[in-house]
């Protein structure tokens, strides 16, 4: 944006007018003043006047006009991604090392098909182009070749006690990982992630079941071995009757109600609201069976199914929009929701990243499927790190790790045939970075260059 130019560069402007010089304009931009040239010439193909610029350079108060240092040309050589992968690399801080330590042959190919899950791109034949157009900021190596992830996805699935290894590792919080460990569950087809908080420090255990009819609740959480105060948090698959058999075991326990439940009916949601994500949440609370029952209407999600239905010929759902959630747990409406929205998405963003897709040429037989839920579960625990980040920066609600992953993956480094690097950072990118205390690229400036050989690849 520009502003008026100060005293001193009108005059400077008024004298070189009265030199005779025309067509100059002083810009301010912040405190910097800027002269530019202009006119207009005949076109005689369009027959009508045309308006030509030149910018002539940096005015000082001194009255010098500094002209702009001529351009050097220069042959780009490639473009990559530096802010997606070394977020990510960030992200995988506790990760590698076990990995390294348990999969000695395979942790490159394991993280670079991480990273590219996390970045949207499940597929084995796109995993190449993905992971070549980030910077190799762990200079892992990796073989990226669609044949050689497929073999080591089949290699790591076969692995089961390294992969037993690499998460007692992280539930021992060796190497720093202690933050979040995840158990499975291979019998009862689910996974616990533990390790997680709330804004007010309340310990959360996602419990995940992919088959919850089929499965023994109680047993599974009974063995995560879950310390007193840490809620159980379980989705709206599991049985509200089934869920209750928790409260034999001591542990409290937070789950989303079906809707066909009873707990749908009797609680409106006009106790007060609050903004999630960009839209606004209403609430209501009261008790069933002696249990804490919170009801939550996502307005816009309940506008959007309203439309859906309409669109389909369909009749009106049971409350669209709306989640209920039954607890053993008297808290506040918006953390209780928080807790849901948090294992939610880690039971989304598994099976986002453990896509088998057609499209992909590979046998998807026992051992290529346990080792494809292994990288999916690295995943995961990556883009839950980052939800943690958001989390202790206050922004809960307000953005996810996939926003996140948007706004750095906008930084790119620009290598040159004369060797140099040029990495340009935008403002949001620097302003998220300090909001979150990474220390990636807060406090640096906006673009910067560094010699350094190139590799051809």
């Amino acid at each position: 944006m520009s502003y008026e130019p100060e005293e001193w560069a009108k005059q400077w402007l008024l004298r070189k007018r009265e030199e005779g010089e025309t067509g100059l304009t002083v810009e301010r931009r912040g405190n910097s003043h800027y002269v530019r040239w202009a006119t207009t010439v005949w076109d005689p193909v369009e027959k009508k006047r045309k308006k030509i610029s030149e910018y002539r350079g940096r005015l000082t108060e001194d009255g010098v006009l500094h002209p702009p240092e001529p351009r050097e040309d220069k042959t780009v050589v490639e473009v990559r991604n530096e802010g997606l992968p070394k977020i990510l690399a960030k992200a995988a801080d506790g990760l590698v090392g076990p990995l390294r330590s348990h999969f000695p042959d395979l942790y490159p190919e394991l993280l670079a098909l991480s990273f590219c899950k996390c970045a949207g791109k499940t597929q084995l034949r796109k995993a190449n182009t993905a992971w070549n157009n980030m910077l190799d900021v762990l200079g892992l190596k990796p073989r990226i070749h669609p044949g050689s992830l497929a073999k080591a996805l089949k290699a790591a699935g076969k692995a089961k006690g390294a992969r037993n290894a690499f998460f007692d590792d992280l539930r021992k919080g060796i190497d720093g990982t202690g933050d979040i460990s995840v158990r499975l569950f291979d019998g009862n087809n689910a996974f616990v992630v533990k390790g997680r908080q709330d804004s007010s420090g309340t310990e959360l255990a996602y419990v995940c079941f992919m088959e919850p009819e089929r499965a023994s609740i109680a047993e599974v959480v009974s063995e995560c071995d879950l310390a007193r105060g840490t809620v159980a948090v379980l989705g709206g698959r599991v049985p509200i009757e089934r869920a209750m058999d928790l409260a034999d075991t001591g542990t409290d326990f937070s789950v989303e109600a079906d809707r066909e439940s009873e707990a749908f009916d009797g609680i409106r949601p006009d106790a007060g609201s609050f903004l999630w994500e960009g839209g606004a949440i209403t609430y209501g609370r009261g008790t069933m069976g002696g249990r804490h029952v919170y009801v939550f209407d996502d307005l816009a999600r309940k506008s959007l199914e309203i439309v859906n239905e309409h669109r389909r010929g369909l009749g009106r759902s049971r409350y669209p929009g709306r989640t209920v959630v039954v607890s053993t747990v008297d808290a506040d409406p918006k953390a209780v929701y928080s807790w849901h929205m948090g294992r939610n998405a880690a039971e989304r963003y598994f099976l986002g990243a453990g896509a088998v897709l057609d499209s992909d040429s590979f046998p998807w037989d026992g051992d290529g499927l346990d080792g494809n839920d292994f990288v999916a579960l690295l995943s995961m625990m990556m883009m839950l790190r980052i939800e943690g980040w958001i989390s202790d920066a206050g922004l809960e609600g307000e953005m996810t790790a996939d926003d996140v992953l948007d706004t750095y993956a906008s930084v790119k480094s620009v290598s040159t045939e004369g060797g140099e690097l040029d990495v340009k950072v935008g403002e949001d990118v620097v302003d998220l970075d300090g909001k979150l205390g990474l220390g990636l690229y807060f406090g640096k400036k906006k673009r910067r260059k560094r010699r350094q050989p190139v590799a051809h690849r």
